[in-house]
């Protein structure tokens, strides 16, 4: 599975709009999730055994 953050103007218009400490996170973020997406976020749920 990949994970992709749409760089639109939009959104980077919303990220600068943060806190440079904010922005910071976010990017932080963002690079982690591109990286690999199930080690730095937790299931939103698991159901029948299936992770959700």
């Amino acid at each position: 599975m990949t994970w992709h953050v749409s760089r639109t103007p939009h959104t980077v218009d919303a990220i600068l709009s943060l806190p440079i400490d904010a922005q910071l996170a976010v990017l932080d973020l963002i690079e982690a999730l591109e990286a690999a997406p199930y080690a730095v976020s937790q299931p939103y749920g698991i159901d029948d055994k299936v992770t959700r």
